[in-house]
């Protein structure tokens, strides 16, 4: 995601595929910022096996985030998310690009 403006990003949350099947929740994987040239990790899930994660960070800014999958499903590499969502402080900003994957 890249926002228009840089946000204070205190809050995530991920939804997997785990109402169809548990083994399509996503095992491992990361919220990511950028610092302008590199991704940083804010926070990291591993071993994952909740359907709905729901985490807080120590609050940081940046202009754009991302969701880093290092392994998908529980014995895969196939990964479903449903919904992927940052919080913070309480005002409306919009997003100027979101990049959703291709399909055929």
């Amino acid at each position: 995601l890249t926002f228009d403006e840089p946000v204070e990003i205190c809050h995530w949350f991920v939804m997997n595929a785990g109402s169809e099947e548990s083994r399509y929740i996503t095992k491992n994987f990361a919220l990511q910022y950028y610092n302008g040239t590199t991704w940083e990790n804010a926070d990291v899930v591993t071993n994952n096996t909740i359907n709905k994660v729901n985490r807080s960070v120590t609050p940081f800014t940046a202009e754009k985030v991302r969701l880093q999958i290092n392994q998908g499903e529980q014995a895969g590499n196939t990964t479903r998310i449903w919904e992927f969502a940052v919080y913070g402080e309480n005002k409306t900003i919009s997003i100027k690009r979101l990049r959703l994957p291709q399909t055929n």
